[in-house]
């Protein structure tokens, strides 16, 4: 039944060539045709600089539109694909071993494997054969975990099994996503974008927008049409109040990290649409999703998904898009009507002065106070010891009392708060602040990055 559907989907895609496929922000307009014509074009340049035999092709890709010719075009002719975070000359050096070539719609530097452009123009304005018959592909993807907590890892998924996922969320989201245009603030390049941003749209025959948004006033500049928005907490929580930016969004995705509450009602509030978070990752797929009513709202697994909690109390995941069972450093609690509440990662409860502490409880009771913004707690070893450090982003009030007091004085005071909860040993030893914590392009926190701003730091 599966498959007989996206065999359905891809006919359509060979028929009606004036339908609208994709968009951009300046106004110009992709149809079926063009669609076609780019990836036949690009498979006959594939044909030309690799032969037939099956590779490795990395996508690194700007523009979303380029990516799924890139995509549609590889699948079809039965190459695997790997796909990058990014398409920096050391990205593609240090993975050089994995791909075979690269194709991109950017000039790059990179000279150790063949670089195959996607927008030939020579190549577009003539008639090619069309590989697009999907069903029978043996197509493997590649991805690497965004390394938020360790350094990146590569999965594997077969084609059909992101094909599978999209028609679960096809099917779960239907009333949501009818009729709407998909536009998105987050990188096709990791499998939340890739599956939201192009593969969803697609597969529903619907359009969507070659262009990453990155400015709140890039939707307000919209053209009037009911659209669904692909976005992470990092880009949610900084919106600010604009009429121009409700009424156009019928529904807005998020994933990367769970939403606080307070969050989550004001970015609903400022859309005017609802907020439909995914619980997931690289390794899973999707998981649960949840629209925050609560606190504490419990997440709903996906169709087709079963979770189960181990002995330790972490997250036991079986679907077909894990490729079957998965556990997850995750602690949950699952209630009675199969839903579950997330308590975070297991491994950021630490041990100080032998007594247990949860960096997630830190870093939320810290953003209760009025002076924090947003709070990360981390441990850093210090002159042969662990100690808990926080990096803050302030509020106008905390921002206030630094200028006038200090950076020790604005210390003791977020002590001071936290040491109604928490017992003196745990409160934190080492602050730094910032503007904003430093995220990287999914919208994840990077251990890496937390501690480097801890490096010679000594108050």
């Amino acid at each position: 039944m599966t498959q007989e559907n996206h065999i359905k989907i891809m006919e359509k895609l060979t028929q009606e060539d004036e339908v609208l496929v994709a968009f951009s922000l300046d106004g110009t307009l992709i149809r079926r045709g063009e669609f076609r014509r780019a990836i036949g074009a690009l498979q006959l340049r594939l044909r030309q600089t690799l032969g037939d035999k099956q590779k490795h092709l990395a996508l690194c890709c700007d523009n979303a539109y380029s990516f799924a010719v890139a995509l549609y075009a590889s699948i079809g002719l039965d190459q695997h694909i790997v796909m990058l975070p990014n398409s920096l000359s050391e990205t593609l050096e240090a993975h050089s071993n994995v791909f075979d070539a690269v194709i991109s719609d950017q000039p790059l530097t990179f000279r150790k494997r063949p670089v195959i452009a996607t927008n030939s123009t020579s190549l577009t304005e003539q008639k090619h054969n069309v590989e697009l018959d999907l069903s029978l592909s043996k197509s493997q993807i590649h991805m690497f975990t965004s390394g938020s907590t360790s350094d990146p890892k590569k999965i594997t998924k077969s084609f059909h099994q992101l094909l599978d996922e999209v028609l679960t969320l096809r099917t779960l989201f239907k009333d949501q996503l009818e009729g709407c245009h998909f536009i998105a603030t987050v990188s096709h390049q990791h499998i939340y974008g890739t599956l939201f941003q192009v593969l969803l749209p697609i597969q529903s025959l619907q359009p969507f927008c070659c262009d990453q948004i990155e400015f709140q006033e890039q939707l307000s500049a919209l053209p009037e049409e009911r659209y669904a928005l692909i976005s992470s907490p990092a880009f949610l929580k900084c919106l600010q109040p604009n009429d121009g930016t409700t009424s156009r969004l019928s529904c807005t995705f998020s994933s990367g990290g769970p939403l606080l509450l307070g969050d989550s009602q004001r970015a609903s509030a400022i859309l005017g649409s609802a907020i439909y978070e995914i619980l997931g990752s690289t390794e899973t797929g999707g998981i649960a999703w949840r629209q925050q009513l609560a606190d504490d709202s419990a997440w709903r697994p996906l169709p087709q998904v079963k979770i189960d909690v181990s002995e330790d109390s972490t997250l036991v995941v079986s679907s077909p898009y894990a490729g079957g069972t998965q556990h997850i450093q995750d602690q949950i609690e699952i209630l009675d009507d199969g839903s579950f509440l997330h308590k975070g990662r297991a491994d950021r409860v630490v041990k100080i002065g032998e007594k247990r502490l949860s960096l997630l409880e830190l870093e939320a009771h810290a953003q209760s106070s009025p002076l924090v913004a947003e709070a990360a707690a981390l441990t850093v070893i210090k002159r042969g010891r662990e100690r808990v450090a926080l990096v803050v982003a302030l509020t106008q009030n905390g921002n206030i009392l630094l200028a006038e007091n200090g950076k020790h004085h604005c210390n003791e005071a977020i002590r001071l708060y936290l040491q109604q909860r928490f017992d003196r040993v745990l409160l934190p030893r080492y602050f730094r602040y910032c503007t904003h914590l430093p995220i990287n392009k999914q919208g994840k926190r990077v251990e890496r990055q937390l501690q480097a701003l801890f490096i010679e730091e000594n108050t």
